[in-house]
This record gives C-alpha cells, sequence and structure tokens, in this order.
C-alpha cells in the first residue's frame, strides 16, 4: 500500500510540474497560434525573448521528473528551442533562427518553427 501512495504522489507531482511547463509555455504558444492581425506580425524573436527566463524556469523544474532517456532527449528539444545550432552556447541565440528576416525567412515560418520546437518540448508533459 505504501508503494501505491508513493507511485500516486510521484504521479501527481509529475502531473503539477508537467502543468507548470505547459503554463509557462501557454501565453507564447497562443500568441504565435493567434491568426488575429494583432498578433500575425508580432516579431516571434522578441516574443520569445521576453518570455525566456520563464521558460527557462520551467525546464528546469520539470527536468526532475523524467528519467535519464526522457531527461537527454528533454534536454535536446530544449536545446533545439533556444539555440541557434547545435553548439548551444548563447542562451539568448535563438532570437536569429526566429528572427524574421533572419536569411530571407518570412515571419510566418519563424513563427512555425517556434511552435514546432515549443512542441516537442511540451510533448515530454503528457499528463499520467
Amino acid at each position: 500500500m505504501l508503494l501505491k501512495n508513493r507511485k500516486s504522489r510521484t504521479i501527481k507531482d509529475f502531473n503539477e510540474a508537467a502543468r507548470s511547463l505547459r503554463d509557462a509555455f501557454g501565453p507564447e504558444l497562443a500568441a504565435l497560434r493567434s491568426p488575429s492581425s494583432d498578433n500575425s506580425q508580432e516579431d516571434p524573436c522578441i516574443l520569445l525573448y521576453n518570455a525566456f527566463d520563464k521558460h527557462r524556469v520551467a525546464v528546469i523544474a520539470f527536468r526532475p521528473f523524467l528519467n535519464e532517456i526522457y531527461q537527454r532527449q528533454f534536454d535536446q528539444a530544449w536545446q533545439n528551442y533556444y539555440a541557434y545550432d547545435d553548439s548551444g552556447a548563447d542562451p539568448y541565440e535563438y532570437l536569429v533562427k526566429y528572427g524574421p528576416g533572419w536569411e530571407g525567412k518570412p515571419i510566418q515560418e519563424c513563427r512555425s518553427l517556434a511552435i514546432d520546437n515549443i512542441e516537442k518540448i511540451l510533448a515530454f508533459a503528457k499528463q499520467r
């Protein structure tokens, strides 16, 4: 019985951490997906820059709830989100990747890339 309670508590804690992760990215994901004319031209890199610390805190808090294999995959998804390339040296390099006009990318392509990368992070936060 103790094992069951411990397992239930762990699942509950995971679900709470997962909800916190989803909540941290939620406003930015909604803004990126919004078809309204007000948001459709908003620069994704500014939106994400302003939320970066909130996202990083949520990622750090959620990570311990994953096993070692999932942690590596989660770390890769997080790095793919914020880093311009595989080095991940500067945590603000993603500004270039999501900036409209970088390498001739239209704003919608930048928004789609941001949505895809955020969804890959949030895929780890499915409720159990």
